[in-house]
């Protein structure tokens, strides 16, 4: 059975006038590369800003809710700011 299947594909493609161009191909995945690259740079763009406000709101938030409960929080200090740099270095390097 298995052999019947193989001797049939084997047939179809060499019967068929089916030939795989490597040109085109190439053309279609350089386009592609081309558009998906341009979209991810724009993306990458677009999500900095986005990135700083979401930090600075964070602290905004963290400064609020110390200030209503008298300096009494869970979150330390320290690690908002190590944070915030780590954020603020990535931002600038990427």
């Amino acid at each position: 059975m298995l052999k019947k299947i193989f001797v049939s594909l084997i047939f179809c493609l060499s019967s068929a006038s089916y030939a795989f161009d490597l040109e085109d191909y190439a053309t279609t995945y350089r386009a592609t590369r081309d558009a998906y690259l341009k979209a991810a740079n724009e993306m990458k763009l677009a999500t900095g800003p986005y990135k700083a406000a979401r930090e600075a709101y964070r602290q905004v938030a963290f400064s609020y809710t110390k200030s209503l409960t008298n300096g009494k929080t869970e979150l330390d200090q320290s690690k908002i700011a190590g944070s915030n740099l780590d954020v603020m270095a990535k931002l600038y390097n990427d």
